[in-house]
């Protein structure tokens, strides 16, 4: 006995069957604790946890009351989740489990969606059971369900097809009075999809597409199609005033912005600074990775950052050549189903590029270059188009075979992932399983270990993580805290002063040095004395003067230091090296401008003096005035002139290339530093990989 069409009671069993094999994919992962970003933005947040809020919670981004409290901090306006988060809190309490649940509620309730969609656009019953399942239990939303964070993703999809779905009704409603309820709950479902994450405003375009199939007499006639979008466009304006209201409250709560430009670093995303070939490359890449982890999630984590992720130097790399395959066959299945007028294929198509061309990198690089729990959304309309070809080529009882096995492997695939969840000691351990020299994993996993104790083999990993990226500002502040834990203040304050030296302003850093300068006064009295003494003594040389300031630098008595440059001026102002440290103290210092002053000095005594070249070239790339990048370029070239075995000012000419675009020159250069280092080098590795990034 099949299914009969018309019957809603069999709508009812389909969906409580999807629900339930959702609710069951994800039992194990219940009483999971809050673990990676969730403990940041759900368990410590004050919006969430503390009374009130209800008018910070829509008037403030994510961070407002953060240590983050910065410039630089990532404005993040997603108030639905955050609401969900509070009501959650304030009904069932600050534990974990309560957040897991809602989460497990609420991917049943977009597997159920899923299924209503399908059966809404007259997919058959067993088509749209499949659909249903087969969201329910795919593994790649395992890094979205378990992450209490991925709520966002979680809700931004709810919104996007409840609001598809009641566009439905209000299109095919005739009552004045019910269209105008649909077109309300319309509003408020697509408020929903944008307040709970930015990719939720391609609700806008998606309901647009799904309003011109509707209309099904969308045909070749160019005439008639622009007929039909100029209607599908008049029956969606009512979703301007959710979209308005999203602004303008987004406008409020990032104090006059719309956004903020991300500052994208190459360690999250290999993107950066790559050519326009192998920006293509790597879009057909990421395209043909998510195709593979939804058909192969061996691997599933939640960090793919440099030297997990390598960009594709060739078309004929696997992922590049399964994306462009699967590019090009959605392409032509979209084409012949439309020459049949038939309009289902191109829409799923469509609503499938319009969902994930916001997080693809191909117009705007994003703070991501992959990650699983991206693949949510786009998924719904990947899902359908699998369902529909399968349904087409295998027989009816092959399916139910098939369908057996494959959704058993995926449930037992996703309670293993679920029980990786289970704390951030578990998440760490599996990532550093999985990708070992991944500069976050490094950093997330030696983080861990210190914490537990472990303090030798967390800072080793730390080290190995400044090793890849000395700019890396979370790791340094991380081996900071673990040296800490260890009782070495003197290590500790010394990455301290390099954290607030990339990131200044940033009170946690502040008071750890406060703190840590303090603790060890009392300690290094008798040596500073002594140092003192040396340096004052009429018959001592720079080299004494230097020990004193140097050591008042690495105590971060910067107050001290500079008094004492400005009161030895007169004696030593012709040395090139002690202008070199007045500069490195007055960077320490958080005065910039003046130390490029003073390494500029160190120019004029000593035209041929290479570190203070190397690092005033350093920090005007840094700094990105008017002129200083031009200037940071005639350094480099006169050190290399000076200098030609030396590999970082080669290093440093190659960035300079890349931040103008010259990526051929800038590959040449980075090839020429590598030929003159030792392969035991400590930065080989990492020359090499950017190296590759670019596509060298």
């Amino acid at each position: 006995m099949g299914f009969d069409l018309s019957n809603p009671r069999n709508d009812t069993r389909l969906v409580w069957l999807v629900v339930f094999v959702a609710l069951l994919c994800y039992a194990n992962s219940l009483l999971n604790d809050f673990c990676y970003d969730s403990v940041a933005i759900v368990q410590e947040n004050p919006i969430v946890n503390e009374s009130g809020q209800w008018v910070e919670l829509w008037a403030k981004d994510h961070w407002y009351r953060s240590e983050n409290d910065v410039a630089k901090r990532d404005l993040l306006y997603r108030p639905v989740a955050l609401l969900t988060y509070k009501l959650t809190r304030n009904i069932f309490g600050p534990e974990a489990w309560p957040q897991h649940l809602m989460n497990i509620v609420l991917h049943a309730v977009v597997c159920s969606l899923v299924v209503l969609f399908a059966r809404r656009i007259d997919l058959t019953a067993i088509a749209a059971l499949l659909s249903g399942l087969l969201f329910a239990v795919l593994p790649i939303h395992t890094e979205v369900v378990n992450d209490i964070v991925g709520r966002a993703d979680l809700l931004a999809t709810l919104g996007i097809l409840l609001t598809l779905l009641v566009h439905r009704r209000y299109v095919i409603e005739r009552d004045v009075k019910k269209r105008l309820r649909w077109m309300a709950a319309g509003v408020l479902s697509a408020f929903m999809a944008m307040g709970a994450k930015e990719s939720g405003i391609s609700v806008i375009l998606l309901v647009v597409l799904f309003d011109l199939y509707l209309s099904r007499q969308a045909s070749q006639i160019p005439l008639i199609f622009v007929k039909h979008l100029s209607l599908a466009i008049k029956r969606c304006v009512y979703l301007l005033g959710p979209t308005a209201i999203y602004f303008s409250l987004r406008f409020l709560a990032f104090d006059g912005k719309l956004f903020q430009t991300p500052t994208v670093s190459k360690t999250v995303n290999v993107l950066v600074d790559a050519s326009h070939w192998h920006h293509f490359l790597g879009t057909c890449q990421l395209v043909g990775m998510y195709v593979y982890k939804t058909f192969w999630p061996s691997v599933l984590c939640v960090d793919y950052s440099v030297n997990t992720i390598h960009l594709a130097n060739s078309p004929i790399e696997p992922t590049v050549l399964l994306g462009i395959v699967t590019i090009l066959t959605l392409s032509i299945a979209s084409y012949a189903s439309w020459k049949k007028g038939q309009l289902l294929v191109p829409f799923f198509a469509l609503a499938l590029l319009v969902s994930y061309l916001p997080t693809s990198n191909v117009f705007v690089l994003i703070q991501v270059f992959f990650a699983e729990r991206i693949a949510y959304l786009p998924s719904v309309w990947g899902v359908l188009l699998i369902v529909m070809a399968l349904v087409k080529v295998v027989p009816r009882r092959a399916i139910g075979i098939i369908a057996v096995i494959v959704f058993a492997a995926m449930v037992t695939r996703c309670w293993v992932r679920n029980s990786e969840w289970k704390d951030n000691a578990t998440v760490a351990e599996s990532a550093f399983r999985d990708h070992p020299t991944s500069i976050l994993t490094l950093e997330m996993y030696g983080n861990h270990l210190s914490s537990q104790g472990r303090h030798d083999e967390g800072i080793e990993l730390l080290k190995r993580a400044i090793a890849i990226d000395p700019g890396f500002t979370v790791a340094q502040r991380a081996i900071a805290e673990a040296y800490l834990r260890a009782g070495n203040l003197r290590n500790s304050l010394n990455h301290w002063q390099i954290a607030d030296l990339q990131f200044p302003g940033h009170a946690q850093t502040q008071r750890a040095i406060s703190f840590l300068r303090d603790s060890l006064a009392n300690q290094v009295s008798p040596e500073l004395g002594a140092l003192r003494n040396s340096a004052d003594d009429p018959s001592s040389s720079l080299h004494e003067e230097m020990a004193y300031v140097r050591k008042l630098l690495a105590l971060a008595q910067y107050d001290e230091s500079l008094a004492r440059f400005r009161e030895r001026e007169d004696i030593f102002k012709n040395d090139p090296t002690w202008q070199r440290q007045y500069a490195e103290t007055l960077l320490f210092a958080g005065k910039k401008d003046e130390a490029v002053e003073r390494y500029r000095r160190c120019a004029v005594i000593d035209p041929e003096f290479i570190p203070a070249k190397i690092e005033l070239a350093a920090l005007l790339m840094e700094r990105q005035i008017p002129g200083d990048l031009g200037e940071a370029q005639r350094l480099c070239d006169s050190a290399i002139l000076l200098a030609p075995e030396e590999p970082t000012p080669r290093v440093l000419q190659a960035e300079l290339f890349a931040l103008q675009g010259r990526v051929k020159e800038a590959i040449t250069a980075y090839r020429a530093a590598l030929g003159i280092v030792p392969f035991d080098h400590p930065q080989r590795a990492t020359w090499q990989a950017r190296l590759t990034t670019l596509g060298g």
